[in-house]
């Protein structure tokens, strides 16, 4: 009985359950093709952050699919078909006996040759191409390059396309006859010399009824808009609303519901409508009354400005049209037109600094569409000749450099393309090239290359745009412009330190200033504190005396020490203030601050040192630890520093120190080893100098090329002019004991031990060194020090013979 069970399930299972189990592959192998993203993580594509599949049957199904695409290219979706015939051919076998291998080799044979037919033709039609793998596939492509040596593309396509047919007719076993007898006869029909006019002049009448009806639709519309049916019609709304509420809404529903929808067709576009639309305004000014008078001069400029605005947003980007043109276009001269912007309002008597803006046309690249062609298809052929093949698919054209995406073939290493980087540079005639291998979250390899054309980033131009303007951020830094043209504009308050270098001449010092009076133009003095340690002098004289300073410019290295320190007691002292009304930074105690009388408002402290190298070779140590501290703790106490320095060495950006800025920007240094020390990457020594820079942001935690904006000195001399005729400064009393104190003094009269030995001294009457030692558990030069500073303020009698000294009574 046992026996019997089993041998019944056994046949149960060879029949349906196999036949079950191949439907259901079937049906995975069908979901996970069609439903394939090339963005879902697979075997050719990985990524770390979280995502949601889009294949329906989740990862499983994307690994998949993506396998059997990189075999089979497009191909693959026809596999789930021939895979239902094998299903069938299983089904007719062991069910209904009515199949077996001997009746149906010949359409076994079909398949095959018929899946092969599409492999080709895909990999020949080239149908849909994938970034890792060929349109037919890697049997596609290896099939059809087997065939490329015996016969032409034509000759191809026939032997490919017949083979294809012919195997579906041994597969379907339908003769091919009827087919043609079908065909044959609808031609007959259709040529048919009795019945062919009247159908011609069926179709001329059809076309004719087709044209006058759109006439006449354009006929009423014109006569609409000249007989200033228009300007009724916004009389008549603008009548009906409440001027009470914001005109600008109201005149935001006027243009687009009367306007745009009623009055254009929807099968134009709109600007180009807009443009061919003129309004008749004396029908306009009969229409209105003189009440609303003031609402329809409003309504025609917002009018002109949305159609100058959507112009832009729809305007087509320069590398979107072909790169041909006209070799006698000449580049249009740019033009400078300055156009002074409107201050701020003021708030306590204080009015926000302003430059007038100064608008730089963009040149045009009609006539060096070409020469960018040209570059491009050098770059392919060059890259050819090493065996790298792939295609410049996008072009983009900064003001300083031009942006060449490149898409090697999917055998292409990384590595052989970043070898050529001299070989292309001297291919390309250009004085240098970055080679970003791949562009971050895209499949293309980027050229930066410069460009010929070199056009200034201003920064008055920035400063009066909607990224600086719109900003958010507390802290907000103009930085320039990146590749592309956008403008960068960064929050200090969240990085929240930033550390600069670059060699002389490179654009550090220009970048500082920019980013230096983007921070006065944009915080009144009760909203920010500046401390400029500048040892060379010269770079920020000029904003010596505006009212964000607390200490006079610090321009030698023993009084920039006791600076630091201060900076260090105020962290301390604001966090125990903030810690006794129970918030956590600064933002919370501002905003607590605004209802709380009690609490005192606290201004952010930008620390700015120009050059670092200075300070660690005559105090390294002590700035060392002062600067570690305030990039470890100083960010919640609105604290921020801003540092530069010349040489990027590892004798001056210690680990300790660079550890605690992650955001960093590099302009041209001379090796790969100051690159590597600043960013840890290479790339700045191939940059062009004069503002052309690095910066590394820690919140995406790529390199990005930014062109610095240019501020004049004409500029500077103007902010600072007005800040100074709106309030004075005022020092700290810390600036009185520069003069009269050495370094020593400023360093240790803050000793924790100092006040300590002076209460000592009450109750003797003589004092060494080494009782210093013996009594407080030091070293000899701490002890040396403090002897030293007794000495000089006149507490102690000096050394005699070896003797202790006399304490002065």
């Amino acid at each position: 009985m046992n026996y019997n069970w089993a041998d019944y399930l056994y046949m149960v299972v060879k029949k349906y359950g196999i036949i079950a189990l191949l439907s259901c592959v079937d049906l995975f192998l069908l979901g996970s093709l069609v439903t394939f993203n090339p963005t879902d993580q697979s075997w050719f594509y990985h990524t770390t952050k979280a995502q949601v599949f889009h294949n329906i049957f989740g990862m499983l199904g994307s690994y998949t699919a993506s396998l059997m695409i990189y075999f089979f290219g497009s191909a693959s979706l026809v596999f789930p078909l021939f895979l239902m015939y094998a299903i069938i051919f299983y089904y007719g076998m062991q069910v209904t006996k009515k199949m077996s291998i001997a009746t149906e080799w010949d359409r076994m044979l079909g398949v095959a040759t018929a899946f092969a037919s599409c492999l080709v033709l895909c990999q020949i039609h080239a149908v849909v191409s994938y970034d890792f793998t060929y349109p037919g596939g890697m049997l596609g492509n290896y099939i059809s390059k087997k065939i490329v040596w015996y016969f032409d593309p034509l000759t191809q396509a026939i032997i490919v396309w017949s083979l294809l047919v012919s195997s579906l007719i041994l597969i379907t076993r339908c003769s091919y006859i009827p087919a043609l007898q079908s065909m044959y006869a609808c031609v007959v029909y259709i040529c048919d010399p009795e019945k062919l006019p009247a159908r011609i002049m069926l179709y001329v009448i059809q076309m004719i009824g087709a044209v006058c009806s759109y006439a006449l639709q354009c006929l009423k519309k014109i006569y609409e808009i000249f007989s200033g049916a228009i300007v009724q019609r916004i009389d008549t709304s603008i009548v009906e609303f409440e001027y009470e509420k914001n005109i600008d809404q109201d005149i935001d529903t006027i243009v687009h519901d009367l306007f745009w929808d009623e009055y254009i067709g929807h099968g134009q576009q709109k600007k180009d409508t807009i443009q061919g639309v003129a309004l008749d305004q004396n029908a306009a000014s009969k229409a209105f009354n003189q009440d609303l008078h003031v609402h329809t001069m409003q309504l025609e400029e917002a009018m002109v400005a949305k159609n100058i605005e959507f112009q832009r947003e729809h305007q087509e980007t320069l590398f979107d049209l072909p790169l041909q043109a006209p070799a006698k276009e000449k580049i249009i001269e740019k033009k400078v037109v300055e156009r002074p912007v409107a201050p701020e309002a003021k708030k306590d008597g204080y009015t926000m600094p302003f430059l007038p803006s100064k608008k730089v046309e963009q040149k045009a690249m009609v006539a060096q569409q070409e020469m960018l062609a040209m570059q491009a298809k050098l770059l392919e052929q060059k890259l050819e000749q090493f065996d790298i093949k792939g295609t410049v698919v996008a072009m983009h054209a900064g003001p300083v450099v031009i942006l060449f995406e490149y898409q090697p073939d999917i055998k292409v290493k990384v590595s052989r393309i970043l070898s050529l980087e001299d070989d292309l540079a001297m291919a390309l005639k250009a004085l240098s090239i970055r080679i970003i291998a791949p562009i971050p979250g895209r499949s293309v390899v980027g050229f930066e290359v410069a460009n010929a054309h070199r056009q200034d980033v201003l920064f008055s131009t920035i400063l009066d745009s909607p990224e600086f303007k719109k900003h958010t951020g507390s802290l907000p830094m103009i930085y320039g412009q990146d590749t592309l043209g956008n403008n960068i504009v960064a929050d200090l308050a969240k990085m929240p330190h930033l550390l600069i270098a670059g060699s002389t001449g490179s654009g550090k010092s220009v970048a500082l200033n920019a980013m230096l009076v983007s921070l006065l133009c944009s915080l009144r003095p009760d909203q920010l504190k500046l401390i400029i340690i500048d040892p060379k002098r010269l770079e920020f004289a000029a904003y010596d005396g505006i009212a964000h300073l607390i200490f006079p410019i610090v321009t030698e290295t023993k009084k920039a020490i006791p600076v630091l320190k201060w900076v260090v007691q105020t962290m301390e002292e604001r966090y125990k203030v903030m810690a006794s009304f129970g918030v956590r930074n600064l933002g919370d105690y501002q905003a607590a601050a605004k209802s709380n009388k009690d609490m005192e408002p606290m201004p952010f402290i930008v620390v700015i040192i120009d050059e670092l190298a200075d300070l660690m070779m005559t105090a390294g140590k002590a700035v060392e630890d002062s600067i570690a501290r305030l990039a470890q703790m100083a960010r919640a106490a609105g604290i921020h520093m801003i540092i530069a320095t010349q040489r990027p060495s590892v004798d001056v950006i210690t680990g300790m120190i660079k550890v605690n800025f992650p955001n960093r920007v590099a302009f041209k240094v001379t090796s790969k080893i100051d690159s590597r020390t600043i960013l840890d990457a290479s790339g700045a020594e191939k940059l062009l100098g004069r503002g052309d820079m690095l910066f590394l942001d820690a919140s995406k935690s790529n390199l990005v090329r930014v062109h610095g904006a240019y501020v004049s000195d004409a500029e500077i001399h103007a902010v600072v002019a007005q800040i100074k005729a709106q309030q004075k400064v005022q020092y700290l009393d810390l600036f009185e004991q520069f003069s009269n104190n050495s370094e020593d003094e400023l360093l240790d009269a803050d000793d924790e031990l100092y006040q300590e030995v002076l209460t000592l001294l009450k109750d003797l009457d003589e004092v060494s060194i080494s009782m210093l030692q013996r009594r407080f558990r030091i070293g000899y030069n701490r002890s040396a020090r403090i002897i030293s500073i007794l000495e000089s303020k006149g507490l102690i009698m000096s050394i005699e013979g070896g003797k202790t000294r006399r304490v002065v009574r």
